[in-house]
């Protein structure tokens, strides 16, 4: 039997494949970034657009929506989002038929694919052309294969005990959490999940594995978050990808 499929991009940008062969883009900033020394991924926007069925945005923040709007315009994948980011994506002239919304736990399915959005602990803000200000509702996603397997996507979410809860109905194999953070106007990184805190969200979630994402290449901070987890989540395997790399998630446990 197929197993599911991870590709970690870059940054928070993952593409997943079940093993039923539905592809889900999630946070696809794969620009990158020369001042933040955020690689570019080595997939484009045309590759992508080509290969994807779904996308789903985790918030509006430009460092999650990324190059969305033109991997959408040049393919056929149906958008999954909040309200603020589909508006966004209306004004960017992405049709409302190709548009999902999705509602906290409430789940969404397609082909072999069920995915389970939940509420993050973050904030979703961006402006139209107009000027005026959209506030929308951050999310983080379950998603789940036919077969069982899943994992769970932080977007940009805090540590938070529903976590626990959520991972005891959703059930993930795998963690993909945010660790790092960009230079803002304080001139300090917007850091909202330490690699301490991903190792206990790792623990309260019992997946078999997590990965890292949401940083700059960072050969320190990559080993503290494997030190973390070996030491406050014994059991659970600390996955550091490259952009370009992928692992594959079936019943047996995760595997490079």
């Amino acid at each position: 039997m197929a197993a599911g499929t991870i590709e970690y991009l870059s940054w928070s940008a993952f593409l997943v494949t079940s093993p039923g062969g539905v592809r889900v883009l999630i946070d696809p900033w794969i620009s990158g970034s020369d001042e933040s020394k955020v690689p570019p991924a080595k997939r484009s926007v045309e590759d992508l657009a080509q290969v994807v069925d779904l996308m789903l945005l985790t918030h509006a923040a430009n460092d999650h929506r990324g190059q969305a709007f033109a991997i959408l315009s040049a393919g056929k994948a149906t958008l999954g989002a909040s309200i603020d980011v589909r508006i966004l994506a209306g004004e960017a002239g992405i049709a409302a038929s190709r548009m999902v919304s999705m509602v906290p736990n409430s789940p969404y399915v397609t082909g072999d694919v069920t995915v389970i959005p939940v509420e993050a602990k973050h904030l979703s803000s961006s402006q139209l052309a107009s000027g005026q200000w959209l506030i929308g509702q951050p999310l983080s996603y379950f998603v789940k294969f036919g077969d069982g397997t899943g994992l769970f996507h932080s977007g940009d979410t805090a540590i938070t005990l529903d976590l626990g809860l959520w991972a005891e109905l959703y059930q993930p194999t795998v963690a993909l959490l945010a660790i790092g953070g960009l230079i803002h106007g304080t001139k300090q990184p917007v850091i909202e999940m330490s690699p301490r805190e991903a190792a206990l969200t790792a623990k309260m979630m019992k997946v078999q594995a997590v990965v890292p994402c949401h940083y700059a290449p960072d050969a320190r901070l990559q080993a503290e978050v494997s030190d973390c987890v070996r030491e406050l989540a014994p059991g659970i395997r600390p996955v550091v990808l490259a952009p370009g790399e992928s692992m594959e998630i079936s019943a047996s446990g995760p595997h490079r």
